[in-house]
């Protein structure tokens, strides 16, 4: 069994809200490993990963141990990116474009990084293509976007419960944080600045809940 674009054919699921939860998680994952951010792509993966089974785990379990190969080339670990290499392709076996996810070029990079170590450094990590195209911050849902800032702040030293209000407040505006939010992830180089703003919007978002909090509350 395989799954078309989307969560509904998930094998194994729980409902719609298993579905829901691996959807943005794969997509998370997806757009942080096409900017390269190979150790944080894993952790939306993972967090979905132990609760879901059939090809959806395979998938889950084989883009983890490709992201875990990878992260292992820029750190030098030779054996452990080709002993992740090896074992990869027996859980990606079979699956053929698993929720529009395109698997055939990691399987073939993978073969030639077991045999190959430094294969990397000469052609780079193989695309992950959904739909025919990278997963882009700027594409992924509010649920998404909030697994891949989460992600990003547990990889980082960048305060986890701005960034999660910030997620939230995004969530109900869609407007000024939204964009923010997705340069955060974009452009590492600027962090420093788009977090300072962030931090700001957030400041004054949590002190207009704070004044009309209990309004109504009778006395």
């Amino acid at each position: 069994m395989t799954h078309g674009d989307g969560a509904d054919g998930a094998d194994g699921a729980n409902g719609a809200d298993d579905a829901d939860d691996v959807e943005a998680a794969l997509r998370a994952g997806l757009a942080l490993y096409a900017d390269g951010a190979f150790h944080a792509a894993h952790e939306p993966w993972e967090a979905v990963w132990l609760d879901s089974d059939g090809d959806t785990e395979r998938l889950l379990h084989g883009l983890i141990q490709l992201t875990a190969a990878l992260y292992h080339t820029t750190e030098g670990n030779w054996a452990g990116a080709r002993g992740l290499a090896e074992s990869a392709p027996t859980y990606l076996a079979g699956l053929e474009h698993p929720y529009g996810v395109d698997l055939g070029a990691a399987r073939s990079f993978c073969r030639r990084l077991a045999s190959d170590p430094v294969v990397v450094e000469r052609t780079g990590p193989p695309p992950l293509p959904r739909d025919g195209a990278p997963v882009a911050y700027a594409d992924l849902s509010p649920a998404a976007l909030d697994r891949a800032v989460a992600a990003v702040a547990a990889d980082t030293e960048w305060d986890t419960e701005t960034l999660r209000d910030a997620a939230t407040f995004a969530d109900a505006d869609g407007t000024t944080l939204r964009p923010l939010l997705v340069d955060f992830l974009a452009r590492p180089d600027d962090r420093a600045i788009v977090f300072q703003r962030l931090s700001e919007h957030v400041g004054r978002r949590r002190t207009e809940v704070a004044d009309v909090r209990g309004l109504f509350d009778e006395e």
